[in-house]
Parts: structure tokens; C-alpha cells; sequence
């Protein structure tokens, strides 16, 4: 499998070619193996996207009684508070990967050709079985979703954010080490200290938001090296003392803020940009970064499919309904005992996992592959996406 997975680049042998340094400058064109660090984070991050879903998909939170609580919410509370965490993981790894790289059209394409086989697959599987209905509205959604839904998803931003990759590598390499510290510094103020402590909403946008995570893994990418940031003794550390802070801020709206009306309980890593959800996928980042495993090809395999596993599962409302409330009827094992919950959720996230994973392995191999073969042959298909386009307004320009 080559190294262009998309938005979750995963490989066990990849060329890399940087002309960009920022930093500095550096030249290669090397074969090297990708270790299995970060793409172990990649699994660990899916699986907590998962346990997220379970929680907030499944409408069991409708049964959250801040006048009554109970082990059980309060399980279900921690067990689903780390998604969006996690897609800082997602976009961190990604930046670190594709700043020193360029964006060709091979590597769009694959991600959007993935994530347009499981919108269309689904919906015809779930109208032929009745839970979906053909009508324009469905039309509109399966053809332009990722504009529609644009900042009120994950797939749809991405796609909207990854485009600009090839803009924000040349803001960066006219940067040095201390004017891309200040621009991080500006960004996080307006993007995480406003949201957080003055509970500012208006300045979260998902797109931009994965710019500023794009810029911070750049950072780490560039100038990283022979700093603390590659010290997990030091990072570890904190990065425990931040999530114990997590839960306690749990706790805190549960039994303090509940009072007063407000019922946030997540609010601390309720959204990606909130202080401690950048903080903690951040500091998960650069801890499996720093880690030395090696290379796995099975790993590396699996977590080459962590994408498929949120298309599948997070497919569209249908999906979230017929999975969450239908098959696992989530809601139903609220009012169990909490080792039945407990178990329940432990199980309901492994078979999604492992049954999504299969699913994506046997679609890379069938179709993605045979597709990204024959599609190889075409000059353009290997081209770097912003200089195609640069060529094709040169020629329509030069039509008039």
C-alpha cells in the first residue's frame, strides 16, 4: 500500500520528497519505513472516536439526571469524552506527515473517492431495506455533502481544510522558528483561550481549527528536534495531571455547575479547539512521536483502514440510528447494572472496530487498489494539485 492515504497517510514504505524546510532547507529522495509510533496512536485515537459515538449517537444522553446522578451516567460520561480530542490526534498526525510534502491529486483523490464509496454504498443499502427514502434532498446530500455539511462535520471540514495544504506549506516556509511560534501563539489565543475562558463560540470554525493544528504540527515536524518536546519524561507527566483535570472538570459541572443550569458536562473538551482537548492530543501526539517501535506492517496495515472505520460507522444519521439505537440499543443498557454497561460498551466498540477495519481492508484490496492502478498510467493523476490547477486557468485564460 503507497503513501498516499488521504487525510490518514499510512505506509510501510513511502518516497519522500521534501524541497521545503522552513527550519531548513533540505533535499531528499529516500526510501524509508514508516514506524508503527503514530500509527498505533491513529488505532487508539479511532477507538476513542468510537466510545465518543457510543454516548453521544446513541441518545442516551437524554437520560442524563443531573438531580440524580448515577455510576452509570457518570461511566458513560468519561467512557464518551474524548472525541473530539481525538480528531486533534487525527489532524495533528496528518500536519506532521503532509507539511513536508506535497498535496498531488492522487492523494485527494483518494481520500474523497473513499469517503463518496461508503456515502453511496450505505445509502443504497439502507433504501433497499427501507431506512432511507430517494428524494432530492438525499440526492443533494450524497453529491454535495461535503459542501453542505461543512463545519458541521469531521469528513466534510477535513476535505475543505486538506485543499489548502499546499497554501499553508508556503506561508510556512517563509516563516523562521520564532515568527511561526508567535503565529501559534496568536492563533491559540483567539481559537482556545477565547472558547475556553470566555466562552466565546463564535470563533470556531472546523476548517480553520485544522489549520491551527496543521500549524502546530508543523512546528513539531521543523523545529522539534533536541527540544523538550522530544522529552516524554517531562511531557508525560503533564499530560496526566491535564486529563485527571478533565475528569474533575466532569465532576465539577455534574454536582457544581448542574446548580446554576448549566449541564455541559463535557465542556472542557466539549469541541477540538477547547484548551485541555488541544492540549492532551497534543501532548498523546508528541509521546507516541517520541516513542522508538518500529515497523509493523500489520499495524501499519490496520491503521491504513482507521479512516474507513469512521466513514462506516459515522455515515450519516441513518447509520447512527439504525447502529446506536436499533442493533446496540444503547439507551436500553442505561438503566443495567454498571459491569453489564461497562461490557456492553466494550464489546459494541471492538466489533465496530474490527468489522469496519475488515470491511475497508477488503475494499482497499477489490476496488481501491485495481482503481489507483489504472488511474496511475494519467500524467495529471501524479501531479501536484496546485500546480495543475495553476495550469489549467493559465489555459483557460489564455482562451480569451
Amino acid at each position: 500500500m503507497d503513501d498516499d492515504k488521504g487525510p490518514l497517510p499510512i505506509n510501510g514504505f513511502c518516497i519522500d520528497k521534501i524541497s521545503r524546510g522552513g527550519g531548513g532547507e533540505q533535499s531528499r529522495n529516500t526510501e524509508v519505513v514508516r514506524n508503527s509510533n503514530l500509527e498505533i496512536l491513529r488505532i487508539i485515537a479511532m477507538l476513542t472516536i468510537i466510545s465518543h459515538h457510543y454516548v453521544v449517537n446513541s441518545g442516551v444522553t437524554e437520560y442524563f439526571d443531573f438531580s440524580h446522578i448515577t455510576v452509570n451516567m457518570i461511566f458513560l460520561q468519561l467512557w464518551g469524552m474524548w472525541g473530539k480530542t481525538a480528531i486533534n490526534v487525527f489532524v495533528l498526525i496528518t500536519g506532521y506527515f503532509m507539511c513536508t510534502k506535497q498535496l498531488t491529486v492522487k492523494r485527494f483523490m483518494k481520500m474523497y473517492l473513499e469517503a463518496k464509496f461508503y456515502c453511496i454504498s450505505f445509502f443504497l443499502i439502507f433504501l433497499i431495506f427501507g431506512y432511507e427514502q430517494l428524494t432530492l434532498k438525499n440526492i443533494f446530500l450524497i453529491f454535495f455533502g461535503n459542501v453542505h455539511n461543512i463545519g458541521n462535520g469531521f469528513t466534510a471540514s477535513f476535505f475543505m481544510f486538506y485543499l489548502f495544504i499546499p497554501f499553508y506549506n508556503k506561508l510556512l516556509d517563509h516563516l523562521n522558528k520564532i515568527e511561526h511560534l508567535i503565529l501559534i501563539g496568536l492563533l491559540l489565543v483567539i481559537y482556545t483561550g477565547a472558547s475556553t475562558f470566555f466562552f466565546c463560540s463564535t470563533v470556531f470554525n472546523e476548517p480553520v481549527w485544522y489549520m491551527v493544528l496543521y500549524f502546530v504540527a508543523a512546528y513539531i515536524k521543523k523545529f522539534g528536534a533536541n527540544t523538550w518536546l522530544k522529552r516524554n519524561r517531562k511531557i508525560a507527566p503533564i499530560v496526566c495531571m491535564l486529563i485527571i483535570l478533565a475528569y474533575i472538570s466532569v465532576f465539577f459541572v455534574d454536582y457544581v455547575g448542574a446548580q446554576f443550569g448549566f449541564t455541559n458536562w463535557q465542556f472542557m473538551v466539549a469541541d477540538s479547539n477547547k484548551f485541555l482537548a488541544f492540549m492532551i492530543g497534543t501532548g498523546a501526539f508528541l509521546i507516541f512521536n517520541n516513542l522508538k517501535i518500529g515497523h509493523s506492517s500489520k499495524i501499519n496495515k490496520i491503521a491504513a483502514s482507521t479512516f474507513g472505520v469512521l466513514c462506516i460507522h459515522a455515515n450519516s444519521d441513518t447509520m447512527r440510528f439504525w447502529l446506536w439505537k436499533q442493533i446496540l440499543n444503547v439507551r436500553g443498557m442505561y438503566f443495567d447494572n454498571l459491569a453489564n454497561l461497562i461490557l456492553h460498551a466494550a464489546i459494541s466498540i471492538l466489533m465496530i472496530f474490527v468489522i469496519c477495519i475488515s470491511i475497508d481492508i477488503m475494499r482497499i484490496h477489490f476496488i481501491e487498489r485495481p482503481f489507483m492502478n489504472y488511474l496511475t498510467r494519467y500524467k495529471w493523476f501524479n501531479a501536484n494539485i496546485l500546480e495543475l490547477l495553476e495550469q489549467v486557468i493559465y489555459k483557460v485564460k489564455s482562451t480569451f
